[in-house]
């Protein structure tokens, strides 16, 4: 693969928009960013961008918001682009397997807990409920399971008593978006 991936990111929230910005610092800027579509937030109801929208806008990263993945055409640009590797942080969505086979190299994950333990949703939720003391990243290849793809590579966070899901989920997207960097230098 060239010293410069044409990557392909997909994911919303603190976790993702943590590993976005260890990407873009580490010199792997996706080509293209997915995220969830604007909505409506507040008492007023006002239409909304993700944060993560409106960091790529700053940066000059193209941004795709799909309603659905699942009925995307060939002229999308998931698919009219030819993508080296896509990376998925907290996307929050199935990736159909049409899309899961677009990129050359696949997709890496960046899951919040040692897997094959807390898959699905909601980790880090799951490892606070269940008084652990220390909660997990895994970076994996993607596959059409949920969350059972092949592991490349694990690491430990220690849960301190003033964290919160929300303090986790930015800890765990620094931390995994420095192993995602070191696993695309040698993928």
């Amino acid at each position: 693969m060239d010293t410069k991936p044409k990557i392909l990111f997909f994911g919303t929230g603190p976790l993702a928009e943590s590993v976005l910005f260890a990407m873009y610092n580490a010199g792997y800027t996706p080509t293209l960013v997915v995220t969830k579509p604007d909505s409506l937030v507040g008492r007023h109801q006002e239409l909304t961008a993700p944060h993560i929208k409106k960091w790529c806008e700053l940066k000059g990263i193209p941004v795709y918001q799909p309603e659905k993945l699942k009925d995307l055409g060939s002229d999308s640009p998931i698919f009219t682009e030819q993508f080296d590797l896509a990376v998925v942080a907290s996307y929050g969505k199935i990736i159909p397997e049409n899309i899961l086979n677009a990129p050359a190299h696949g997709f890496l994950n960046v899951h919040p807990s040692l897997l094959p333990l807390y898959r699905g949703p909601s980790p880090i939720e799951s490892q606070l409920l269940d008084g652990l003391k220390e909660i997990g990243i895994s970076i994996m290849k993607l596959d059409a399971g949920m969350d059972s793809g092949p592991i490349l590579v694990q690491n430990k966070i220690n849960i301190h008593n003033e964290d919160t899901a929300g303090t986790l989920e930015i800890k765990c997207g620094q931390v995994g978006g420095e192993m995602l960097t070191q696993c695309i230098q040698h993928y």
